[in-house]
């Protein structure tokens, strides 16, 4: 009977230190909880619709099968099946993996860098599954970033900016590469972060993550441009001379260092990586205005449709450069423009080049204010994102 009543108190005071604990959650994080899983199960419906409704192009032509729950599968294409193959066989100048994935042309795993593959890796053996570790990786990464976005932009304006802007996130007609087994979302975090401690003038730790970035992309090592404009322009701002915290930005560069070595240790060239995705890829320094006019003279309404989501990015940040700041704009500009001037096949990826320009979310909340807007322009948005879900998850729009 003793017991019975000292278990009960017990269990009575941990329910009560746990509803204690929930009530002191901010309302926005349930708010950004709820989005995500909104959303998750929204884009995992459209996914499954497609293998329904596709069933002939699942089954001739789609090959990335990688895991037995439909569910789960469909956040994988494309570029998936390099991530899973580093964090499976470790890197290869040479195709040596069996698991199924599109290659021609001299192609190999040495042009996709460490950090997300690595961490695939580490929880992988983990729990047992190398696949289900790279979706949770992006999920969680993606979730723990929209937090802290929703903080950075809370700071630089106030609260129902920030809310809608965080909205406009999760709605984005892109949004769904943040959730795939792709770098996207991993990235994200590591790029918001690096801004959420630039904010506060923390150099150290918002280099420590963009050098994080730089270790997860290639074109990661830019973020470092952005970030060094904000520093410089707090200093003039501030009024103060500039000091030894700019050393902190050498870290960033760090990383394509360090892939470099390696790559001379692994294939006795440093430039290799660089030089595989020229020669398999097509990647390189190309003329974008000939891009631009193939794109808009051609029949492929994909294509035009990723070119006219790039221009309405680069019109609203153009609109808002003022109030989005030096840093933010820069970086918009940077990543927006970027695939332009790197050859046809960065061309396809401007969808995901598209998610991870964050500015945009902000501009969008500084753009649209009214109810009605803000309504009329989610369920747009939701609705573009379902249908290019419904047709990448399938491997036929986009990387």
């Amino acid at each position: 009977m003793l017991e019975k009543s000292t278990k009960q108190k017990f269990l009575n005071k941990s329910y009560v230190r746990l509803t204690s604990l929930i009530k002191k959650v901010p309302r926005e994080i349930y708010f950004i909880i709820i989005l995500f899983l909104i959303t998750r199960t929204v884009l995992t419906f459209s996914g499954l619709l497609s293998r329904q409704i596709l069933k002939d192009v699942y089954k001739n032509w789609y090959e990335w099968r990688y895991d037995k729950h439909q569910w789960l599968d469909i956040w994988s294409v494309w570029d998936s099946g390099w991530y899973l193959d580093i964090a499976e066989n470790g890197y290869s100048p040479t195709l040596q993996s069996t698991l199924p994935k599109k290659t021609c042309c001299g192609q190999s795993n040495i042009v996709f860098f460490p950090l997300y593959p690595i961490g695939i890796r580490f929880f992988g053996n983990i729990i047992g599954s190398y696949y289900l570790s790279g979706v949770l990786i992006s999920n969680a990464s993606f979730l723990l970033a929209s937090i802290f976005f929703y903080k950075l932009v809370s700071d630089m304006f106030d609260k129902q900016i920030a809310k809608r802007a965080v909205l406009f996130l999760y709605l984005f007609p892109t949004s769904y590469f943040f959730s795939a087994l792709l770098t996207e979302g991993f990235f994200f975090l590591t790029v918001v972060l690096s801004f959420y401690f630039a904010y506060r003038k923390k150099w150290f730790t918002s280099s420590l993550f963009a050098f994080l970035s730089a270790l997860t992309r290639s074109v990661g090592v830019l973020v470092i441009v952005p970030l060094l404009i904000g520093y410089l322009h707090k200093k003039i701002k501030d009024g103060k001379k500039i000091d030894y915290k700019i050393l902190f930005f050498g870290l960033v560069l760090l990383a394509p260092v360090g892939v470099a070595l390696f790559m001379h240790h692994l294939t006795g060239n440093p430039l290799s990586t660089f030089l595989v995705e020229k020669n398999g890829w097509g990647h390189g320094i190309t003329n974008p205005i000939s891009y631009l006019i193939e794109i808009f003279s051609s029949k492929n309404a994909v294509l035009v449709y990723f070119l006219f989501l790039f221009i309405f990015e680069f019109l609203l940040i153009v609109k808002n450069y003022k109030k989005l700041g030096l840093s933010l704009t820069s970086y918009s500009i940077i990543f927006l423009i970027f695939p332009l001037f790197s050859g046809g096949e960065t061309i396809l990826a401007l969808p995901r080049f598209a998610a991870i320009v964050f500015p945009i979310y902000i501009s969008l909340a500084l753009s649209i204010k009214s109810k009605l807007s803000t309504i009329f322009i989610s369920v747009i948005f939701l609705s573009l994102q379902f249908i290019s879900m419904f047709f990448w998850s399938i491997g036929i729009f986009g990387y």
